[in-house]
């Protein structure tokens, strides 16, 4: 009777100690602002350049929202399709920062993707190794003799 208790207790005090996480301010997703605080004072961004990027920005959220509630497009359609907005987007950042402000923005563009690269394979995902190179591999072990 006492075992039963005991673990009656326990489950209660894990349940408990799970739901108290989840309801955490920690744990609320914060809504992205571009650009950012972070990148307003390492580009030394002006408020006109800040008003742009803004301007910019919603600009590029109301495009692709409205290619997402488009009727359904082939996936090179799509692909083609995002790729051009995306570099409309990165036409009008450009027109809005100096070159050396533009260079920055790319580094930091770069190390970001480096970053979620190195957590991506921390995680353990490998990345790149699709289907396709899969049949590839196995067409080429096929093709060679075995010794």
């Amino acid at each position: 009777m006492k075992t039963r208790f005991i673990i009656t207790l326990a489950a209660l005090a894990i349940c408990a100690c799970a739901y108290s996480q989840t309801n955490q301010p920690e744990n609320i997703k914060k809504e992205r602002t571009f650009p950012n605080d972070r990148m307003i004072k390492e580009l030394k961004l002006s408020e006109k350049q800040v008003t742009e990027f803004k301007k910019a920005n919603v600009e590029f959220k109301a495009e692709m929202q409205a290619f997402k509630d488009k009727e359904k497009l082939s996936r090179k359609e799509r692909i083609e399709a995002i790729n051009k907005i995306r570099d409309e987007h990165r036409a009008t950042i450009r027109k809005c920062l100096s070159t050396e402000q533009y260079i920055n923005y790319l580094e930091r563009q770069i190390d970001q993707l480096q970053a979620v690269a190195m957590r991506s394979r921390q995680k353990g995902h490998k990345g790149g190794n699709t289907n396709k190179d899969k049949c590839d591999l196995k067409k080429n072990n096929e093709a060679q003799p075995n010794n």
